[in-house]
Parts: structure tokens; sequence; C-alpha cells
């Protein structure tokens, strides 16, 4: 499901209408190389904070990207993706606004009552951001 809402998203940010088969496909096509970045970008972000938290801080930023890259370009292997989305961090601290407004949505949710609603529905309408972001910082790398 998350490789499929992420295509989505990246798909949505080109301006074009995602379809369940084309996307079902994506899976079908990526799932295996998808989980293996997922793990492998995960382990990098807890080993650096790990080591002090500071690096697994700027793990997060370098690697944010890595899922569009790898989603975007079907051919990479996990590692170029990852060189691909630390290649595009440091020319923007944009990255941090996206993980910043997505922490505060899920802080929002923690509001008794009607927070988990509240932070739920802007989380769903901010949840094309990344893709955009993506293409935003694609452009400007290019």
């Amino acid at each position: 499901m998350q490789i499929m809402s992420q295509k989505a998203q990246l798909e949505a940010a080109e301006g074009k209408n995602p379809a369940f088969d084309k996307l079902w496909g994506t899976v079908k096509e990526m799932w295996l190389k998808m989980i293996g970045l997922y793990i492998v970008v995960t382990a990098v972000i807890i080993i650096g904070f790990f080591l002090i938290i500071i690096p697994g801080i700027f793990m997060v930023k370098r690697y944010f990207m890595s899922t569009y890259v790898m989603l975007d370009h079907k051919n990479l292997s996990i590692r170029q993706a990852m060189d691909k989305s630390a290649a595009m961090s440091p020319s923007t601290d944009a990255i941090w606004g996206v993980v910043l407004v997505g922490i505060l949505f899920g802080i929002i949710s923690v509001i008794p009552v009607v927070g988990w609603l509240i932070g739920g529905v802007l989380s769903i309408l901010y949840s094309v951001a990344p893709a955009l972001r993506y293409q935003e910082l694609k452009r400007l790398t290019a």
C-alpha cells in the first residue's frame, strides 16, 4: 500500500491521473527493491540516531526523497537512489519544511477529543507535499 500511495502522490505531483492498474503494476515490478530501500534507509537513520542523534537528523534530510527517486527512476539500485536523494538534499532546506509540518500534524493529533480527526484530515490533505517537493528539487538539481 505504501508503494502505491507514494507512486500515486508522485504521479499527482506530475499532473497525471494515477490509475489503479498502473499503480499495482509498479508494486508488482518494484516491491522487492522498494522493501530493500525502506529497510536500508531505516537502518541508516536508526544507526545515525544511535550516534548521538545529530547524524540521524542529517540522515533523515539526506534520504527523505529516496523512495520518490526510486519510483521515478525504476532502473536505479538502492544505493543509487540513496545517493541521488543525498545529492538533492544539500541544495535546500525545503525538505525540513515538509518533515516539520508532518510532525506538527502528528502533534495536533494529541489534542483531546477532536485532535485525531483534525490531524488525520490535515495529514491526508498534505500527503502529496513530499512528492511536490521532490518535483521541485528535481528541477533545481537537474
